[in-house]
């Protein structure tokens, strides 16, 4: 991923500044921790439906809940990453292929010019806007 020089949001990624990427235990290749946080606690919590008919059984860890399902699926960016993960893991595509996709290149750079698929994780740790008006 190269860096990018400015966008509307004033997004700086430090991870792709630096060079740097994640890669989890899955094979999931992610631009930052982050967002590889936000993918683990969506494939550990499922669907807001699931969500709601399993809540007990998770861990006060994870925090809140509904909130992280109802936002994650807000976000058009990593709902399109979601869609497609096994383009994104290591198990399933090179590396080199991942990391020069169009999500990683295009789509999620993209993002921080449009408020409207801004990413939350981008704007509250990176971004100088506050996103859609969330905190």
């Amino acid at each position: 991923m190269k860096p990018v020089e400015r966008n509307k949001s004033g997004v700086v990624c430090e991870w792709m500044q630096t060079g740097r990427i994640l890669i989890n235990p899955d094979g999931q290749v992610l631009p930052c921790c982050y967002l590889a946080n936000v993918m683990y606690m969506v494939n550990k919590l499922g669907t807001p439906e699931h969500v709601l008919a399993n809540k007990n059984n998770l861990t006060d860890q994870i925090g809140q809940r509904n909130l992280i399902q109802k936002e994650f699926y807000e976000e058009p960016v990593l709902v399109e990453y979601l869609e497609n993960k096994d383009k994104y893991s290591v198990f399933h595509t090179p590396f080199e292929e991942i990391i020069n996709s169009e999500w990683f290149t295009k789509t999620l750079p993209e993002s921080w010019d449009d408020s409207d698929r801004l990413v939350l994780q981008c704007a509250q740790h990176c971004g100088s806007v506050k996103h859609r008006g969330r905190k």
